[in-house]
């Protein structure tokens, strides 16, 4: 509308010449931020979108350009309307109406929200973080190791994405003694389903018979205790690295990690490197092949401790679900991930399986815990062995099994 009024009133002078060459000049970098932000988004993630005008963190470079243009479109507006007193009367109250309906319809998106859609509530989600702190007395550890939310839809359950609770709970959760060696389930009520009365007896069933819960937890939901915007389970983990994570966040590094990166930054690729601490063993890799844009950094941790070995893979790339970036922060998974030790002495095997599926999908996240019970003198050479790399965006990696010899000659003796 103002570039029409400015074309038909060419000849008027109500606004002056660099008012006019400043619009077209911030006009020319919007449009030009417009193309150049969608140009990448489609090559980053193969996907069109054109980055305007929506609520995603993508638009954002282009919003304080966008409010400026709008002042200046408006001044424009106004300016030609301020000859024709009831025509600019008019503007300015359509001007008025328009920012208060649009003030009123965000308000109400808001607090309907906040109130019928809980699983994007910050405070109820920081209640429930309170309610496991007062209620459990667990400790940070056991925070972020062993506590994943979830909401229930449609007869799916589906991890919830981004609590990223992480630096609260570093900051202001009491740190409790409190060991914890189950996993707690936080399920968000989403008004699908009433919680609160016989309907709840019917929605564990239906929660029990799905396959994620089967494989991921041992005992079935007895444990739960409600409460009145969400319910917890408590169970033991039926998976051999312990407890789906979903607290953590994934936009920043562990120690363990950042750690990882500066010990790998210039080895060499697709090579097991070793440190020995007392009983520790550190086993670093950087694992780079074709058409993989950053390595994916691995550490495994072997402790050794009386009759059983502890065994934690730290890695920045299977902890990255819950980023929705592409390159180094890609989702990365690792199908059927395992350890071999290979007795010397009579050439027998045992297969450790890290997890039967895809580590760093969802909230099967890093660092993944697994513990060996009753292990044999001897020695061992030790292999690393996965089925596939996959990665979210990246749709031209192909990768399928590798094996990588960790250790050649791991001595166990109790």
């Amino acid at each position: 509308i103002s570039y029409a009024i400015l074309v038909i009133n060419k000849n008027q002078i109500f606004i002056d010449d660099l008012t006019i060459k400043i619009i077209n000049f911030k006009t020319l970098i919007f449009l030009s931020i417009i193309l150049l932000s969608s140009i990448g988004y489609i090559i980053s993630y193969s996907s069109v979108n054109i980055i305007i005008g929506d609520s995603s963190r993508y638009s954002l470079v282009i919003l304080p350009l966008y409010a400026l243009l709008i002042g200046y479109f408006l001044s424009i507006i106004l300016s030609w309307s301020k000859s024709k007193k009831k025509l600019n009367f008019l503007i300015q109250a359509l001007i008025i109406i328009l920012l208060l309906v649009k003030l009123f319809i965000f308000y109400n998106t808001v607090i309907n929200n906040s109130k019928n859609h809980l699983e994007y509530n910050y405070l109820n989600k920081k209640n429930i973080i309170e309610t496991l702190n007062n209620e459990f007395k667990l400790s940070k550890k056991d925070f972020l190791n062993n506590v994943s939310f979830y909401i229930y839809k449609n007869k799916k359950i589906e991890n919830l994405s981004k609590p990223s609770f992480e630096y609260f709970i570093n900051n202001f959760v009491e740190d409790h003694e409190y060991k914890s060696n189950k996993c707690y389930l936080v399920i968000i009520n989403t008004f699908s389903n009433d919680y609160k009365n016989e309907n709840f007896t019917k929605l564990l069933r239906e929660l029990n018979s799905l396959d994620y819960i089967a494989n991921t937890f041992k005992n079935n939901f007895n444990d739960h205790y409600k409460f009145e915007n969400f319910f917890i389970v408590r169970s033991q983990p039926n998976l051999a690295g312990g407890c789906p994570k979903g607290l953590l966040n994934d936009y920043i590094f562990s120690k363990k990690e950042k750690e990882t990166y500066n010990f790998l930054n210039k080895k060499e690729s697709n090579k097991f490197y070793k440190i020995k601490l007392g009983n520790t063993f550190k086993y670093y890799l950087k694992i780079l092949e074709k058409n993989m844009n950053y390595p994916l950094n691995i550490l495994f941790e072997i402790i050794k401790i009386e009759n059983e070995i502890n065994i934690i893979l730290h890695s920045k790339s299977l902890r990255n679900s819950d980023t929705f970036l592409n390159g180094f922060w890609d989702e990365t998974h690792l199908l059927n991930p395992k350890l071999i030790f290979r007795d010397y002495s009579n050439n027998k095997t045992i297969k450790l399986d890290l997890v039967d599926g895809k580590l760093g999908e969802y909230n099967m996240k890093t660092p993944w815990s697994i513990s060996i019970n009753n292990f044999h003198n001897g020695e061992y050479s030790v292999f690393f062995e996965f089925d596939k790399i996959q990665q979210k965006y990246n749709k031209q990696l192909k990768i399928n099994k590798k094996i990588f010899l960790l250790e050649k000659s791991f001595i166990y003796k109790k």
